[in-house]
């Protein structure tokens, strides 16, 4: 019968399947074997799939122990990502990556995909030591096109490395990087090679988020004595650049953190309760509801947002 449906049809359809009985489909025949592995087909099964994800999102957990080729997610030798920001997860290794300076040590690092130059690029926040002192850091950019490292001098507010050990939150949006640290949050057009300080909302109290994307902008959640609120970044350039969406509905005594946003209205998070239950939480902020759950495994690392995808990247390393 598929013989008898237009091509275009078939393609749609095939966008449409799980990865995995994707890839099973190219034994079907060679015709849907020349379609799977095209890469215009990758990157339109992309793109469906993370619109998809807006509106049924997955959590993905990370349980220790890593696979015994990753003894933890960053030593001296290489770096284990998985990949928030353009809600594109990958296993990989980078090659370029063993090129670490052995008397550094780098406290901030992210994984992203620039859809404006069809790249893929990691970034890392490196601090060098010599004669016992923690020099100034550089913001360093790995390009996969280009396959080489660029070094950016960032400003001198950015200098305290104690910062970035106590945070380690960024994110990339619309080729803008975003690094928040414990006091101050930046960010640098990759394009411009710019650094700008963003200072925070004033009269905040508390941050209870990470930086995280919400439609199309960096957000935050802040809690003042108005309550707990969203607020969104939407010019990095102006003076007073924080909007305050809506209010979130949490008990003041309860510890809560929110780490992204999902799609569907949902942010997922943790929380804390009476100083000793650690709970999941998804709360809706459309609905004003939150949803607690206990993991499943005690020996979660990392909890993430998931797409599966056919992406496959030269010079990364897959694993089961």
């Amino acid at each position: 019968m598929a013989g008898n449906l237009p091509e275009e049809m078939i393609t749609q359809i095939l966008i449409r399947v799980p990865v995995k009985s994707l890839l099973q489909c190219k034994s079907v025949c060679k015709p849907w074997l020349y379609t799977i592995s095209n890469p215009h087909f990758i990157k339109s099964q992309l793109h469906h799939a993370v619109k998809a994800s807006q509106y049924k999102p997955t959590l993905l957990d990370l349980l220790d122990p890593l696979p015994k080729l990753f003894p933890d997610i960053v030593n001296e030798d290489f770096l284990f990502f998985y990949e928030e920001n353009y809600q594109l997860r990958l296993q990989l290794i980078f090659e370029a990556l063993l090129d670490t300076n052995k008397h550094g040590f780098s406290l901030n690092k992210g994984f992203w995909y620039d859809s404006i130059a069809d790249d893929y690029k990691v970034f890392r926040i490196m601090f060098v030591v010599s004669s016992g002192y923690i020099l100034p850091p550089t913001v360093q950019v790995y390009s996969s096109n280009a396959d080489s490292w660029t070094e950016f001098e960032p400003p001198n507010n950015m200098n305290d490395w104690a910062d970035y050990y106590a945070s380690r939150s960024s994110i990339a949006i619309n080729g803008i990087l975003y690094i928040s640290t414990d006091n101050n949050l930046f960010s640098f057009d990759l394009k411009k090679e710019a650094f700008v300080l963003v200072p925070f909302p004033g009269l905040y109290q508390e941050k209870r988020s990470k930086i995280m994307e919400f439609q199309g902008c960096a957000a935050m959640v802040f809690e003042s004595e108005s309550g707990v609120a969203l607020w969104t970044l939407d010019d990095v350039s102006a003076h007073n650049a924080w909007t305050k969406r809506f209010g979130i509905e949490v008990d003041s005594e309860w510890n809560m953190q929110l780490y992204c946003y999902l799609g569907a209205g949902q942010f997922y998070g943790k929380i804390l309760i009476n100083q000793n239950d650690l709970y999941g939480i998804l709360y809706d902020y459309e609905k004003r509801e939150t949803k607690y759950y206990l993991p499943g495994e005690d020996n979660i690392l990392a909890t993430l947002k998931y797409t599966e995808t056919l992406v496959s990247l030269d010079g990364f390393l897959h694993v089961e």
